[in-house]
């Protein structure tokens, strides 16, 4: 079985939290009268509320949402439709389905229907699940919802052979993992003529009605009954989003689609799913290390742990027993970040140059603890952010509050455009007719970030993207010289021309943070600043893994590393450092249960501290 953690959380930035809320669909509203009310819209989350059950007489349910248009007398057509993968090899294959069974949504139009739908290269079609001309994730619709859905925003249902074929992959909300409608209709062969009718047989009497026995209490749930994972996260999970394991505060899923752990997220005769009652549990022991750092335990779903990840046998045995990926999210319900990618994109970076993500000296006994305590370091910083309480949910730099139609120029705090940011021989061009949609956005944004010549986001296609994130033509080039352009896998991508592509390869995606880390975090070629690293680490290490005892120039390892990447220097505290240093901690208490020690048995010292 495989277990995931989520830490205490209050606001997620990369998860709906929130209570049930109204959210506008392209779907007209039906007047008291069976009318369309002009100006009035469905509520998708609150069908019944504002539409009313008086619709016209070939509607099959005003609460479908349907215009009687789009509806057929008598119910929902009876021939199985096609559903598969929202990207191949990433859920079990493809089925028919009844019509009146519920799946995820994706959209194809011939035609883009705005600069957020995407196409690939193998592909005649344009894609999207979460547009602005679709209102949003569309989970668990029926056939004839998810037909009037992509419909009313110009677009049709994918065929099985584009969802096969990758078209739709990495358009959003999830699905990738997920079976999404197709508008393949599956062949029935016609029915034998039936027998002539005849007169209608006497009534029978009745029979008398026999007491119904005494209901039986349901049994509580047992935590994920095939002890596999292979139940958690619930059915109907996705709705919410691909937050798992979720957050102690946002432990429910409502039936609107919101994280929250209220009467109306939890409780299921209102739809809600509570994780509690099925995958994850609180831990109320204090001497579980887990209860230290405010996690839930889970049950998830987890692609198994590659054998070889960095490439050093002590370490990557750690690694592998721990499942380490598996238990800071990176779960097959997330369609951003993998662990396999991780594991692919460290193992490339050490082989190019001289520049090396730290894992230890071999030939010391406690090279692996070193290495260890140092992946752990980068991970924990990782985790933040890429989604800050909820990890690993964005590449792309996120639209933050108040959000902006310029925001992609700029988010810093001193109002510094990115694209200014090109003083370097090694920067990028800054090309005014640069084009670009962000891959990734938070649920709670407006949107993704875009750059559109002629309009106020002009030149401004260098937000941050990646784990750790990269930002501002002088960074972009750097990081294509010294590392895209040396990895063969890599030879096609050129940044400079195309940033948005350290969001479309799973190994790009972590390559800039494993790069800032080895460049600027360990002090590539800076003296004095390598020796604050080196001191610290080793002060961590020796002392039985202590973050107190590993204080130098005022932080200790955890918070100086973050301090790097926060805010560019050593002694500088990161932006909620608590969060941060919670991820820390719960690493290196993985690597511990897992067999990380240090020579002389020392390895129990514990990963908190001051």
């Amino acid at each position: 079985m495989s277990r995931g953690r989520a830490k205490m959380a209050a606001s997620p930035t990369g998860a709906k939290t929130a209570a049930p809320t109204s959210v506008a669909a392209p779907f007209p509203d039906w007047g008291a009268d069976g009318e369309l009310t002009v100006t009035g819209q469905c509520n998708i989350f609150s069908w019944g509320t504002q539409c009313r059950p008086a619709c016209a007489a070939d509607a099959i349910s005003c609460q479908l949402g349907l215009p009687s248009g789009q509806c057929q007398a008598g119910g929902e057509p009876a021939v199985p439709r096609r559903v598969e993968c929202g990207r191949v090899g990433k859920c079990a294959g493809g089925e028919w389905a009844n019509p009146t069974d519920t799946y995820m949504v994706r959209c194809c139009a011939e035609t883009r229907l705005s600069s957020s739908w995407k196409q690939y290269a193998n592909c005649d079609v344009w894609s999207e699940s979460n547009g602005p001309e679709i209102g949003g994730c569309m989970r668990d619709k029926t056939l004839l919802e998810a037909e009037a859905i992509c419909a009313s925003a110009g677009a049709r249902l994918c065929s099985a052979a584009e969802l096969l074929a990758d078209c739709a992959r990495g358009t959003g909300c999830g699905f990738d993992s997920q079976l999404v409608w197709a508008s393949d209709e599956q062949s029935l062969p016609d029915p034998a003529p039936g027998p002539l009718p005849g007169p209608a047989p006497d009534p029978q009497p009745m029979p008398t009605p026999v007491p119904a026995p005494d209901p039986q209490p349901t049994p509580a749930p047992a935590p994920d009954p095939n002890g596999d994972g292979s139940t958690c996260p619930p059915q109907g999970w996705e709705r919410c989003g691909t937050t798992w394991p979720p957050l102690t505060t946002g432990y429910c899923c409502s039936a609107g689609g919101w994280y929250g752990i209220t009467d109306d997220h939890c409780n299921p005769s209102k739809g809600g799913i509570n994780a509690l009652a099925s995958c994850c549990a609180y831990n109320n022991d204090p001497n579980h290390p887990d209860y230290t750092y405010g996690m839930l335990v889970c049950s998830s779903q987890c692609d198994a742990p590659p054998a070889e990840c960095t490439g050093v046998p002590a370490i990557d045995s750690v690694l592998a027993a721990s499942d380490i990926g598996c238990q800071i999210g990176l779960t097959q319900l997330n369609d951003v970040y993998t662990w396999a990618g991780f594991c692919s994109a460290v193992r490339q970076f050490n082989a190019i140059g001289d520049r090396k993500l730290l894992l230890g000296d071999t030939e010391d006994p406690n090279g692996a603890a070193f290495g260890l305590s140092n992946v752990a370091a980068l991970l924990a910083q990782c985790m933040w952010e890429s989604g800050g309480e909820a990890p690993f949910t964005a590449c792309d730099e996120n639209d933050y509050p108040p959000s902006s139609p310029t925001a992609s120029c700029t988010q810093r705090s001193d109002g510094e455009l990115y694209h200014s940011l090109n003083d370097q021989p090694w920067a990028c061009y800054v090309d005014p007719q640069m084009t670009m949609t962000a891959e990734t956005w938070a649920s709670w944004a407006p949107g993704p970030l875009k750059c559109e010549p002629g309009t106020g986001s002009e030149k401004c296609c260098w937000w941050g993207r990646g784990a750790i994130q990269t930002t501002g033509p002088n960074n972009y080039g750097l990081l294509q010289r010294e590392v895209f352009s040396q990895v063969p896998s890599l030879s096609g991508i050129d940044l400079c021309t195309n940033p948005e592509a350290i969001c479309q390869n799973d190994d790009a995606k972590w390559l800039g943070a494993i790069f800032y880390w080895a460049n600027n975090v360990q002090g590539y070629g800076l003296e004095a600043e390598a020796a604050t690293f080196d001191e610290s680490l080793r002060k961590f290490v020796e002392s039985g893994f202590n973050r107190a005892a590993s204080v130098v120039a005022g932080a200790d390892f955890a918070s100086g590393t973050g301090g790097v990447v926060n805010n560019g220097y050593w002694g500088a505290t990161p932006a909620e450092n608590a969060g941060r240093l919670s991820n820390f901690d719960f690493i290196i208490s993985e690597f511990l249960a897992a067999g990380m020690t240090i020579e002389g048995g020392g390895g129990g010292g514990g990963g908190g501290g001051a």
